[in-house]
């Protein structure tokens, strides 16, 4: 897209090569795509990589001349969230990597044309955020096949922020052999963070739903209730205040405090505050899908949002919670950056059902 609201988001060099990178070289695309091709910086590092597959670019408005690539090279004027005039062009393409640097940013239309049973769910999901870069995924999403790869540059807001929660859940069940990893790259004229996510789509049967599993051990029967720590980004450095409600920011097994963080009290946060008999667990960094039993100082505060709070996880019993935390650590996702999402933590839980 070449509107001058989505320039600043054209993909530097050195990240779409970062991006290129992270796919596996055993995967040898026939056809590479990009629906909001731009410049076709994807696509230039992409034909580096795979220069005997055919290229294909796609954009709202028409791709420029000097964007064109060398050897089997195509170009289209389509607007990427016309999901059927997408599928129709690029749906029966085989073996084929589709690329992604979708313009990030508030969207008031969407157009529900076409929405492919595979992805009802999906965009269901989206539709609270109303976000364009939401819109065009899901466009990317539909001309994929059993086996095609996707790779992208994706926005933090998706892998972070709470209203995408149930949007991200459900493109993390798309595919496998997922990877995200973070980076210190920026966009021209943009602090905007991104990851890199690549996968191998997978077919999935039709209404599949996310849900949380009902927790039925000898010791316990209780809805599983997972509840996430306050957003970071909004957290203050910590000053007594009886304004403030001080927060729990540490990534340590330790229980050590990285910063005093605080938080104004105008908001209901009770939902967040630690029980006695809560359990916590890393959700991003080095000790993602680690779990920790807060200490008495803990208990009473609300942690930030590099933990998950399990209550009343600690009926589950020492032996359990060991096997859950063992289950829990093969589930963990990303490179440079280790994270887990809350379906991780379900599915987690799921072998100690019928524990003695």
């Amino acid at each position: 897209m070449k509107n001058d609201k989505w320039i600043r988001f054209y993909t530097p060099e050195i990240l779409a090569d970062n991006l290129m990178d992270q796919i596996d070289n055993l995967f040898l695309p026939s056809n590479v795509i990009d629906i909001c091709a731009g410049s076709c910086n994807l696509l230039r590092q992409a034909q580096l990589k795979w220069p005997k597959a055919k290229f294909y670019a796609s954009d709202i408005e028409k791709i420029n001349r000097e964007s064109y690539l060398t050897g089997k090279f195509f170009a289209n004027q389509i607007d990427a969230r016309d999901i059927s005039s997408i599928k129709k062009e690029f749906k029966r393409k085989r073996n084929k990597l589709v690329l992604a640097n979708p313009p990030f940013g508030d969207s008031t239309t969407f157009q529900e044309n076409s929405i492919p049973s595979n992805l009802q769910e999906l965009y269901n999901s989206s539709k609270n955020a109303n976000r364009i870069e939401c819109q065009i995924l899901i466009s990317n999403f539909a001309i994929l096949n059993t086996g095609d790869v996707f790779a992208g540059v994706l926005p933090e807001n998706i892998f972070s922020a709470d209203k995408m929660y149930g949007f991200r859940e459900n493109i993390f069940k798309l595919f496998d052999n997922l990877k995200v990893s973070t980076h210190s790259i920026k966009f021209n004229s943009s602090e905007v963070k991104t990851r890199l996510f690549t996968g191998t789509f997978k077919q999935l049967k039709e209404n599949r739903k996310i849900s949380s599993p009902q927790l039925s051990t000898s010791k316990n029967n209780q809805e599983i209730n997972l509840i996430r720590g306050i957003d970071n980004s909004v957290l203050k450095n910590y000053k007594p205040s009886d304004s403030n409600l001080e927060v729990l920011h540490f990534n340590n097994l330790e229980g050590k405090i990285l910063q005093r963080k605080s938080i104004k009290g105008d908001k209901n946060y009770e939902s967040k505050i630690i029980g006695k008999n809560d359990v916590l667990i890393f959700r991003v960094g080095r000790n993602a899908g680690k779990i920790f039993i807060p200490q008495q100082k803990h208990i009473g505060l609300a942690p930030s949002d590099l933990l998950l709070i399990f209550k009343n996880g600690k009926k589950l019993g020492k032996k359990d919670l060991e096997k859950f935390e063992l289950s829990l650590s093969r589930r963990t996702k990303g490179l440079t950056s280790k994270y887990i999402s809350k379906n991780d933590v379900y599915e987690a839980l799921k072998p100690t059902e019928n524990c003695a």
